[in-house]
């Protein structure tokens, strides 16, 4: 008898539930012609905007407690003179480019395992790898920074990836 009285309380919801649907499917089907539409019109100026960054390098960083402060007073003074920071500050991409192009690419990471990351763009494509297990095993297992600066190097294929001292 309690089967039945709880069905007969789940009925009306079903049913509404149900109309819900068949009265917004029309909506659905008229709207998706136009999100296709500016899906693609979106991911046209994102290919279009990475040409103009083709050959550019980044290291991507957020505000980490736990790392933030190694990132900035051991690798960010580091850094080889062709790799261009972004700080991720909460969900908001601080750089000197476009915020939009710049979240979809953070947004598009292929190979995400945590913060900071490494970004390049070549042949109109952005290439992601995480930095978290290195950097992390640098800070808590002491290992040498010049591991990071290394792999780093690997991964933008820089040949002298010290910064001039000058």
């Amino acid at each position: 008898m309690k089967k039945v009285i709880e069905i007969l309380k789940l009925t009306p919801w079903v049913i509404l539930g149900g109309l819900f649907m068949l009265i917004s499917l029309p909506f659905m089907l008229i709207a998706q012609p136009f999100i296709w539409i500016a899906n693609r019109t979106r991911e046209r100026q994102f290919k279009k905007y990475l040409e103009q960054l083709e050959g550019k390098n980044f290291f991507c960083y957020n505000n980490k407690s736990k790392s933030l402060d190694f990132i900035e007073n051991n690798i960010l003074p580091n850094l080889p003179e062709s790799v261009e920071v972004i700080f991720l500050n909460g969900r908001t991409p601080e750089s000197e480019y476009e915020r939009k192009f710049i979240s979809h690419a953070l947004y598009g990471f292929k190979n995400y395992h945590g913060f900071p990351h490494l970004l390049k763009i070549r042949n109109g494509s952005t290439i992601d790898e995480s930095m978290n297990n290195k950097l992390f095993n640098t800070i808590h297992q002491n290992k040498p920074i010049d591991e990071v600066f290394e792999h780093m190097n690997n991964f933008f294929e820089i040949e002298n990836g010290k910064k001039n001292a000058a």
